[in-house]
């Protein structure tokens, strides 16, 4: 789909200088895209970015399904031994949102690549709330099967020589978390102002 030319020159200037080969991928990427009904996607986004980063216990209507995807990784890598398969809980549940990301670039959906981002940095903070709390234990850890939880990353830690470190380490994940929920929120934004501008250009 090529870019409209005149809508190249009006943004770019009258000496119709074409926009870098990345920005007209994505100028691509939203072309016909409405804008509007993806407001209160944003708006979700920036709301879970507020209390993800300044809340570390929320849970929120995205926990539920982030923990169903921790425990299925569990048993995902469990065929790789006792140490892979307590440490697949919070790899699956970051990887999934990263595959997201891969199957939307695909699709060429920009918007869900954003939201994908915020996902990940949801999943990132809860990781890391998880991991400060391996010292102390103090969370309510749940289960799938029955007997006492292991705590993930009391194990994780203390298999590496870190357990002292685990507010460190949770840090490092939650800052992980908070630049990732940048990238998703920003990018968000200005892929709507994109479609705005877009749809402006076509007289919508």
């Amino acid at each position: 789909m090529a870019v409209d030319r005149r809508a190249a020159v009006r943004v770019y200037g009258s000496g119709g200088t074409e926009p870098p080969p990345l920005l007209r991928a994505v100028e691509q990427s939203v072309a016909g895209h409405a804008w509007l009904p993806r407001v209160p996607l944003l708006l979700y986004c920036v709301y879970l970015f507020w209390r993800s980063t300044s809340d570390p216990f929320y849970f929120g209507l995205i926990g539920g399904l982030n923990l169903g995807i921790h425990e299925f990784g569990h048993y995902l890598w469990a065929f790789l031994g006792e140490f892979a398969s307590v440490l697949g809980g919070s790899l699956t549940q970051c990887l999934v949102p990263v595959i997201a990301m891969l199957m939307f670039l695909r699709q060429r959906d920009t918007f869900a690549i954003a939201f994908a981002f915020c996902w990940l940095g949801n999943s990132l903070c809860n990781v890391g709330t998880y991991a400060a709390d391996a010292l102390v234990q103090q969370l309510d850890l749940v289960s799938p099967t029955s007997g006492d939880p292991i705590h993930d990353w009391n194990y994780i830690l203390t298999r590496w020589g870190l357990l002292n470190r685990a507010e460190f380490v949770g840090g490092l994940f939650r800052f992980a978390g908070f630049a990732s929920f940048t990238i998703g929120v920003a990018g968000g934004a200005w892929l709507l102002w994109l479609m705005r501008r877009a749809s402006i250009g076509r007289g919508a």
